[in-house]
């Protein structure tokens, strides 16, 4: 690990920084996910270990018990600080229990600049690409066996913050007060902003997939909305086309122009929007292989599946190609929009309320009603929603994360953990009390995710301890079919938590390990 990392680690610090004594997982850095906030959450940890954490201050407070902040409260933990985690609901990561719709992959948003990987790569809580469901149900399994025991979790809301002389009071909801050396924000987002009487699905509820009608209009060119527009097309497959076409473009001058291409746009931001005046005309001319179009053509099924649908794509930015959306999300959008396969249709234009009407109107001044079913069967909005830490915070602390996310950037791209920090022994995690029998559990989990999800069946897995502390790899086997498609979508070597995965050498004659794989 170096340099480079260092300093990313170091501008997330900077990017969350309110005080010495008050943070905020930043809201505003781009590119958020589950996996990329786990990782900007243990650079937080780490460098507050080396700054803040002195001895007779290690008293640590984190409001928000979602993915970010239980990754917090584990990374404290470890490091040996006392964690209260303060969340209002009671029931853990209760928006995405019924998410079965949603399949999220660690980090298929960040290429081309990294290559897609199916598991994270943490010292803990590590998930796989999964259903939604799934992945929260993975990390609350580990949490509970590992880190829940360590950590004081309070169900309650915190209305008010004051900043004292020794550190952060918490005024609760109950009437209780909450004193902390260091406190955290880690609320995520509220609810998604609505418009007007128009009834949108939120982006993580079972019906919010048009999977259903002829006429879909999708608001929002993020990369909720651009997930939105592909769903119709894909199913629950959008994930698993984006992985398949990131691979197939890896060793392509595609990803290169891509490179080129977002690193071009990004000299030509419009300051205080998401957007640039680059219309990006590549994405509309970019042209991919034979073999390519027929592996995307595969995941859409049938011609009759989507050719009948009307799905209309509105965005408000210069281009449906927005500059915060995630690249591979746009090629997605590219070949169902301009390839053999035209399912989807943009305009340039705005919903607007008018007369308790919901209107789209385009930017040639046309006015259509959009109110289901007069024109579309089903109206998706996803113009994002605000930060929930405005309602703890102050509007210049809150203007300062957001000119902070801009300054340094770098906090929105780091990808590793600080291992020197949170490093596994014999003794188990640091000084967190959390041993090494919860890896294998979860190892075998990612595995088993990963299998349902590309077709692989994971014969025999060799886990020894020393895989965890000595960088000993774990061995899979897998049949000759298996291993060609592994090979294909070039899943291994793989890094699953703490530890490096490899298919084993298969003795052709006894189809097993050699005996010192075994």
């Amino acid at each position: 690990m170096g340099d480079n990392e260092h300093d990313k680690r170091a501008a997330v610090y900077c990017a969350c920084r309110i005080s010495d004594t008050l943070y905020a997982m930043n809201p505003f850095l781009t590119q958020q996910n589950f996996y990329s906030q786990q990782l900007r959450a243990l650079a937080l940890v780490s460098v507050i270990a080396g700054k803040r954490l002195l001895p007779g201050r290690r008293n640590v407070c984190i409001v928000g018990a979602g993915i970010a902040g239980r990754t917090l409260a584990a990374g404290f933990t470890s490091v040996g600080a006392s964690v209260r985690l303060i969340e209002a609901r009671t029931t853990p990561f209760e928006q995405y229990r019924d998410a079965t719709h949603r399949e999220l992959h660690p980090n298929i948003i960040f290429w081309p600049k990294r290559q897609p990987t199916p598991a994270t790569a943490l010292p803990f809580l590590n998930w796989a690409q999964s259903q939604a469901d799934m992945v929260v149900e993975d990390i609350l399994d580990e949490w509970q066996r590992g880190f829940g025991p360590k950590v004081d979790l309070v169900h309650d809301k915190v209305i008010r913050l004051h900043q004292t002389a020794s550190g952060v009071l918490l005024e609760l909801q109950s009437g209780a007060n909450v004193e902390a050396d260091i406190a955290v924000l880690a609320t995520g987002f509220k609810t998604e902003r609505s418009l007007g009487p128009l009834k949108s699905p939120s982006y993580w509820s079972p019906n919010a997939i048009a999977d259903d009608g002829q006429a879909v209009l999708v608001s929002g060119t993020g990369d909720g909305g651009l997930i939105d527009v592909l769903s119709p097309i894909l199913g629950t497959k959008v994930t698993r086309a984006a992985h398949m076409l990131a691979v197939a473009l890896t060793d392509s001058e595609v990803r290169h122009d891509v490179l080129e291409v977002e690193a071009e746009r990004a000299l030509h931001r419009i300051a205080g929007t998401g957007d640039s005046t680059d219309p990006c005309d590549f994405y509309r001319k970019v042209v991919f292989s034979h073999e390519t179009q027929g592996k995307l053509s595969s995941f859409a099924g049938t011609q009759d599946r989507a050719s009948n649908r009307k799905i209309t794509l509105l965005h408000r930015s210069t281009s449906p190609y927005s500059f915060t959306a995630a690249p591979i999300n746009k090629l997605l959008l590219a070949y169902f929009s301009n390839g053999t396969r035209r399912y989807v249709t943009a305009v340039k234009g705005e919903l607007e309320v008018e007369e308790d009407q919901c209107k789209m109107i385009p930017d040639n001044d046309i006015c259509a009603p959009v109110d289901p079913p007069s024109e579309f069967d089903r109206v998706i909005v996803r113009h994002g929603a605000e930060p929930a830490a405005a309602d703890l915070l102050t509007a210049a602390e809150l203007a300062g994360l957001r000119d902070k996310a801009i300054e340094h950037s770098a906090a929105a791209d780091v990808s590793e953990y600080d291992r020197d920090v949170f490093r596994w022994t014999h003794d188990g995690m640091a000084k967190s009390g959390v041993s090494l029998e919860t890896l294998p559990r979860m190892v075998r989990k990612t595995l088993l995710h990963i299998g349902r999800a590309y077709g692989l069946d994971f014969q025999t897995t060799i886990i020894v301890d020393d895989c965890f502390t000595n960088g000993r790899p774990i061995k899979v086997v897998l049949d000759a079919e298996d291993r060609r498609k592994a090979e294909q979508l070039r899943l291994f070597p793989l890094r699953v938590g703490p530890a490096s995965v490899q298919v084993a050498p298969v003795n052709i004659h006894r189809n097993r390990p050699p005996n010192d794989e075994a």
